[in-house]
């Protein structure tokens, strides 16, 4: 047997070197971002200076980004000539409060909508008359901007399969009550 020279003794350290620093290098891509997982905090030390230095430690959402709150307007409408043991209409901003904006007149109304809630003065000076506009038929408008929150993956998790998904809790931002007689727009 012929003993390795020194070139080909280098080559073989240099290129184990080089593949452990690429399968550290992957540990870190994949550990560090997760900032709220179990193996982080039991593995993490190692890897923190090195991830700090090349910032590799910007959470990324590991498994799927945070889905946005289910948000909407849902406005009750009771017209001029409507008894009062009768139901008022019941509709809402975005019209399909669930699905997902899509299109462009859809996704306008949707940040239009985002646009109202911001501040509330808007809806006063500007939603309610429009709604009024809107349905001339209107006595009484009553507006609420109602906002589903997301359940946790934790609560999703351990839910009933069978069952439809629950939603979290619901949080009103907005509960405004429209006279459509009397309703003068206000500017801001």
């Amino acid at each position: 047997m012929k003993p390795k020279d020194g070139g080909s003794r280098i080559k073989t350290w240099l290129s184990l070197i080089i593949s452990l620093w690429i399968i550290y290098h992957l540990v870190v891509i994949l550990i560090m971002p997760n900032s709220t997982s179990f193996l982080l905090r039991q593995l993490g030390s190692p890897f923190l200076s090195y991830a700090n230095v090349l910032g590799l430690n910007t959470s990324w959402n590991f498994f799927s980004p945070d889905p946005a709150h289910v948000m909407y307007f849902q406005y009750s409408v009771t017209r001029k000539d409507q008894s009062s043991e009768e139901e008022s209409e019941v509709l809402y901003i975005p019209p399909e409060k669930n699905k997902g904006p899509f299109g462009n007149t859809k996704r306008r109304l949707m940040y239009s909508m985002r646009y109202m809630v911001l501040d509330q003065r808007r809806v006063d000076a500007l939603l309610g008359p429009w709604l009024c506009r809107r349905h001339p038929e209107a006595f009484h408008i009553h507006v609420e901007h109602k906002i589903e929150s997301i359940p946790p993956i934790d609560e999703a998790v351990y839910q009933d399969f069978d069952e439809s998904p629950k939603a979290g809790p619901l949080f009103k931002m907005v509960d405004k009550d429209f006279n459509c007689q009397d309703l003068d727009e206000v500017n801001l």
